[in-house]
């Protein structure tokens, strides 16, 4: 049976607030976002470390799929990523190269935290990068047409969709009411939670009832609001408390 966690995405740099997120063990892991954030990859690296010392999963969500950015990123010794944007056989094949050393794939054998600068390198190249957990990121209605190849791979995790991306890939950014939308997710649906991998859904804003009937539905992997949402929409709460004052 497929174990349930949500996690929260992260878009800030700021340890406080991720050390209160973590404190409060709501969530099962973190990811920090790259792809719609300003975090840099230093400060990517920064957050990886604090995480990983509270002893909390974390993955970072990449900007892209080029080749030289995951293989740094693993490096920081993450448990896993999350792929956007992928599409095909081949964005996935691409993934794969960039993950494995040879002779599965070509990254490349450099020594930094992942290694434990050195001192764990053979029992991260024997053991460890094989539990590093690949997350294809669901987000355009080519992916969806092509489920089928990434299902049928043994090194995916899980696929994860992405809402707002999809819908813009329909023609109709931000709309979840389509019909294209409704069939695509439907197929995603059909297909994943009768496989083995794990199904995941990023939830931007905090809404307990979706959340419930994702869960409800077999999701099992949820990733529930981010931490900048979380601060505005408790801003937004104070504003309107504030305002019967005014």
């Amino acid at each position: 049976m497929k174990k349930f966690t949500k996690g929260i995405w992260i878009c800030s740099y700021n340890k406080n607030n991720i050390e209160i997120i973590i404190e409060s063990n709501i969530f099962d892991w973190l990811t920090i976002d790259l792809e719609h954030s300003a975090i840099s990859v230093n400060e990517c690296f920064d957050l990886v470390s604090f995480i990983k010392a509270h002893k909390k999963e974390c993955f970072v969500r990449m900007n892209d799929l080029n080749s030289s950015s995951i293989k740094k990123i693993l490096d920081f010794g993450v448990d896993g990523l999350i792929l956007p944007m992928v599409k095909n056989e081949e964005d996935l094949s691409g993934i794969i190269d960039s993950v494995y050393y040879p002779p599965k794939g070509s990254r490349g054998t450099g020594l930094f935290r992942a290694q434990r600068h050195g001192n764990k390198f053979k029992e991260y190249v024997n053991k460890e990068i094989h539990n590093t957990k690949i997350i294809l990121q669901i987000e355009h209605i080519e992916a969806i047409d092509n489920l089928e190849c990434f299902l049928e791979n043994d090194d995916v995790y899980g696929l994860l969709i992405g809402p707002y991306d999809l819908s813009a890939s329909l023609g109709m950014p931000g709309n979840f009411e389509s019909n294209d939308f409704i069939q695509a997710l439907d197929r995603f649906e059909k297909l994943c939670l009768k496989s083995n991998k794990n199904i995941g859904f990023h939830l931007p804003h905090p809404n307990i009832e979706k959340y419930k009937a994702l869960k409800d539905k077999g999701y099992n992997f949820i990733g529930y609001s981010t931490d900048i949402i979380l601060f505005q929409e408790q801003i937004n709460l104070i504003s309107e408390d504030l305002k019967q004052f005014d």
